[in-house]
């Protein structure tokens, strides 16, 4: 995965670190949300929020525009407008599970009871626990 997105990134280590930013807060928002498939407006509500994350938003607008597109993303379906419609999913379920593995278990952010709880138990989760399920709890 880190290779595809330092290839995508023109070998730019910030550029990388964007859209790995940027893919992660998608991810986390559609495992979250148990979504496989997910749409520009769910896009764009995973990366509101902080100033930064606008430009998260215009990244992803950027590479989508872009003959490669979005890296380890299909698009299903182009949107029509600005933010409206296009259907997406990560082009296979295992890098969603790894992006999202690596935000619980990075330390930069506080996990709670609940959300590990549900991740070791909810059988929708479960690939994503075999990238390491004692290191989940030690976050």
């Amino acid at each position: 995965m880190e290779c595809v997105l330092r290839r995508s990134a023109k070998h730019d280590e910030l550029e990388a670190q964007m859209v790995t930013t940027m893919l992660t807060r998608v991810s986390v928002a559609n495992m979250r949300a148990q979504r496989r498939v997910f749409d520009m407006t769910e896009v764009k509500e995973a990366l509101a929020g902080e100033d930064s994350n606008q430009t998260l938003f215009q990244k992803w607008l950027e590479l989508q525009e872009m003959k490669g597109g979005i890296p380890l993303v299909k698009t299903l379906s182009e949107p029509t407008t600005y933010a409206k419609g296009g259907l997406y999913q990560f082009k296979h379920l295992s890098f969603s599970e790894a992006f999202y593995y690596r935000f619980l278990t990075s330390g930069e952010v506080n996990v709670s009871t609940e959300e590990a709880r549900t991740v070791i138990s909810d059988p929708f989760y479960s690939r994503t626990c075999e990238f390491g399920r004692s290191k989940l709890w030690e976050s």
